[in-house]
């Protein structure tokens, strides 16, 4: 707190005033709720976990390059001049970081080699959630909330470690690891659904 400026602690501040004076909090993950239950001194009775949207698996095609998908904001926490280091390095692939409207780039992904996202940080990474429905491999950040979820099914890094990221593409790249993470992530077959979402929703409500 010291660090702050006096807007941060006044934001701060306000912002666990009605963290703390709300009738429940839903958070999308129990990584996610514990972050804030310290952060900001919460009671963990007050709180929820409701997982976010799992849709089921779409059509899938085999991939007609070596493109690995990292598109995201461009920010700082992205860690996407990491990304940027690392491809520059390997030759035998290709990072494509541009946004597309959302039918494209279900499209991109569908056709795509791999998923690539080494945020510092992300809760429940749409991008993550996209690559399964599409049975694509991928690299993700350890530090995610949805972890516990999908640990089975990819290959996790440290943001931070370089050499980490590389030799994490380097193994997509041969053909029979690609085999095998791509068999992992068609065999996850969890759904949770919009439906299910409103239900639980409802559930937390009539329980206040």
């Amino acid at each position: 707190m010291d660090n702050l400026s006096k807007k941060e602690k006044m934001i701060f501040n306000l912002t666990k005033w009605t963290l703390n004076n709300v009738s429940r909090v839903i958070f999308s993950t129990e990584w996610q709720r514990g972050i804030f239950i310290e952060a900001y001194s919460m009671e963990r009775i007050k709180t929820s976990v409701i997982e976010n949207y799992f849709g089921p698996k779409e059509a899938d095609f085999p991939p007609q390059n070596n493109t690995f998908i990292a598109s995201s904001r461009n920010l700082v926490w992205k860690n996407l001049d990491m990304l940027k280091i690392v491809f520059n390095k390997i030759k035998l692939a290709d990072l494509f970081l541009d946004s597309l409207p959302f039918d494209e780039f279900m499209n991109k992904i569908n056709s795509s080699y791999a998923i690539i996202l080494a945020s510092l940080g992300d809760v429940s990474p749409n991008l993550i959630l996209d690559a399964i429905r599409y049975n694509k491999p991928f690299i993700c950040t350890k530090e995610v909330g949805i972890l516990d979820r999908i640990k089975d099914i990819g290959i996790f890094v440290d943001p931070l470690n370089e050499k980490e990221i590389e030799n994490a593409v380097i193994k997509l790249l041969n053909k029979e690891e690609y085999g095998k993470w791509r068999q992992k992530v068609k065999n996850f077959n969890f759904i949770h659904t919009w439906e299910e979402i409103a239900d639980e929703i409802i559930n937390v409500w009539k329980h206040l």
